[in-house]
């Protein structure tokens, strides 16, 4: 079953570089100078609004650059999580997912397990090691380089939140997102 709510807040990451021209001083020869560039890559996430908690949703990292997307899936008010299941379906002609790292809410020692479920859809299983967590904050950072231009979304299959004993907690959000790129 897909439960899918959101957030009523918009990420705008953008990111732009000025035009530079280098003058070419006297030369007879007709050369020099750097051929003007253009703009930047800018890659917009918005989160799906009417989230409620407790939750998992995403949202755009710090780490976020012009052409880089550090996507944030962060826990918002969780209670006794051990471990988080979900197919994770992403915009594969806009984005490819370069890595992830660990979040500081289940900390360095949790087991992060990757399926490829083929380039758009891998499985992510995050079993925490010790006691379960609660509270808010990041549990993984999937990093993104941009490939193309257009829009695309992030989403939650199939996703389920255990608690130590391996049950499922009901009621818990998992929060979705569109995503562009202006390349």
């Amino acid at each position: 079953m897909k439960r899918s709510i959101g957030l009523p807040i918009a990420l705008v990451i953008a990111a732009t570089s000025a035009l530079s021209l280098t003058a070419c001083e006297g030369s007879s020869s007709g050369g020099g100078g750097t051929p003007p560039t253009g703009p930047s890559p800018i890659i917009i996430v918005t989160p799906d609004s009417g989230g409620t908690t407790p939750s998992f949703g995403v949202r755009a990292g710090a780490g976020t650059t012009a052409s880089i997307l550090q996507l944030e899936i962060f826990a918002t008010e969780v209670v006794n999580v051990q471990a988080v299941d979900f197919i994770f379906t992403l915009p594969n002609t806009l984005l490819r997912l370069d890595s992830f790292e660990r979040g500081e809410l289940i900390g360095a020692g949790a087991q992060v397990l990757v399926q490829n479920g083929g380039s758009n859809a891998p499985t992510f299983q995050i079993l925490r090691n010790g006691s379960a967590v609660t509270g808010t904050g990041v549990i993984l950072t999937l990093n993104f380089s941009a490939i193309g231009a257009g829009n695309g979304r992030f989403d939650f299959v199939d996703p389920e939140a255990e608690d130590p004993l391996g049950l499922v907690i009901p009621n818990v959000n998992f929060i979705g997102a569109a995503v562009q790129v202006v390349l």
